[in-house]
């Protein structure tokens, strides 16, 4: 537990209103935490408490009210040393800097959520997904369609020139 450290991402979470988005966090090496304090807050609120895990149980009444009935965390990971909280139904007060935090171990983190238009969520999930490298059968299947598109151009085209002549 000493040796842990508690890893947040490395970018902003991009979300629009409405959007269920999960705000990930979670202990390297993994340790289970299922018995440990787990909060989430944020510290700009005057109710900080977003989400609190106390001895194996949600304490639902030191939630802030306005994330009343949308936060989870994912309660059999707890054992793996993830605590990323699921965040319903995002609405524009949501915008922010989250803190993950295990205060017993005294291990913290942060995510910062970023608002956008609906369009720019698709369109850096559009961007991000172009960023990764094709997987062997994604190169494969390019190529078997570029074969294919050879043939027939050069086939029809063979074809068309003896029918015209």
């Amino acid at each position: 537990q000493g040796q842990s450290r508690l890893i947040g991402p490395l970018q902003s979470i991009l979300a629009g209103v409405g959007d269920d988005i999960i705000l990930p966090c979670h202990l390297q090496p993994a340790v289970d935490v299922t018995a440990e304090t787990v909060e989430w807050k944020r510290s700009d609120l005057k109710h900080i408490f977003i989400h609190v895990w106390r001895a194996g149980q949600d304490l639902i009444k030191e939630r802030n009210p306005s994330y009343k009935g949308r936060t989870s965390l994912f309660i059999n990971e707890l054992k793996h040393g993830n605590i990323s909280l699921k965040l319903s139904k995002v609405q524009r007060s949501d915008q922010g800097t989250y803190e993950c935090d295990l205060p017993l171990l005294q291990k913290q983190s942060s995510v910062r959520l970023v608002l956008v238009s609906r369009t720019e969520v698709l369109m850096t999930s559009i961007l991000s997904s172009n960023r990764r490298r094709p997987t062997r059968s994604e190169r494969h299947t390019s190529i078997f369609l570029v074969n294919i598109y050879l043939y027939i151009f050069f086939y029809e085209g063979i074809t068309g020139i003896v029918l015209n002549s």
